[in-house]
């Protein structure tokens, strides 16, 4: 009798570590909150991975910790739900091969890159596509996700012919391996490629809060409309 009660007492006492562990675990997993959100809701889950212009003023993209001065802060939260990312300053498509996650998962995985690789003259159009393929198919999270690449916008040291071209030889390379490609910018720049409204960049680059706001709420109407024709 002795021994059944021993019996007994050690498989709850094994029993009540166990579930002592379970919620240790689960709230170590909580660092990254945004992660770790509800069962679909009706929403599309929403990557973006970007550079400075979808980081903004930032603290963590990743996180969720989003600023104004960030397009994803402003995205239509009715039909979207952001659940992770990666955004740097100076961030070339070369260099998101090693320093952008690819473990969010999410519907819809948006690749705002570009600028830097134009600038710096880092990548050719066709090399910029083929950074983007290779970087989504190494993704663990969101494989089977529709993938969409940002046009690039104004910038003060790249005239609008260079900016076309490069928009246009990079969304015929989209096309050509089945991602989508978006042009955002269309209602935010004039036909010169400069900013329509002045105050909406504070260095002719990148968005100040106005900006951020118009650029996160044309791509949320570009998105609804691309998912709508799927």
């Amino acid at each position: 009798m002795a021994l059944l009660v021993l019996a007994v007492v050690a498989v709850a006492v094994a029993a009540l570590a166990a579930t002592r562990d379970g919620g240790s675990q689960a709230a170590g997993s909580g660092s990254s909150p945004i992660q770790h959100v509800p069962e679909q809701d009706g929403r599309l889950r929403l990557v973006a991975h970007g550079d400075s212009i979808t980081q903004g003023d930032s603290p963590s993209i990743s996180t969720g910790d989003l600023g104004p001065r960030s397009w994803v802060k402003h995205i239509d939260n009715s039909s979207f739900r952001f659940v992770g990312g990666s955004a740097r300053g100076g961030l070339t498509s070369a260099r998101a091969l090693d320093d952008i996650r690819s473990d969010f998962r999410g519907d819809i995985v948006v690749y705002a890159l570009g600028t830097n690789d134009l600038r710096t003259a880092e990548s050719t159009p066709a090399q910029f596509v083929r950074n983007i393929v290779k970087h989504h198919r190494h993704s663990t999270g969101s494989r089977d996700a529709t993938v969409v690449i940002v046009a690039v916008g104004p910038m003060r040291d790249r005239s609008a012919k260079e900016i076309s071209a490069w928009n246009a030889a990079v969304k015929r390379g989209a096309r050509a391996h089945g991602f989508h490609f978006i042009d955002p910018w269309t209602s935010i720049r004039t036909v010169d490629y400069t900013w329509r409204d002045p105050d909406d960049t504070f260095d002719g680059l990148h968005p100040t809060a106005s900006g951020a706001r118009k650029l996160g709420r044309a791509i949320s109407r570009q998105l609804t409309d691309l998912e709508s024709s799927q």
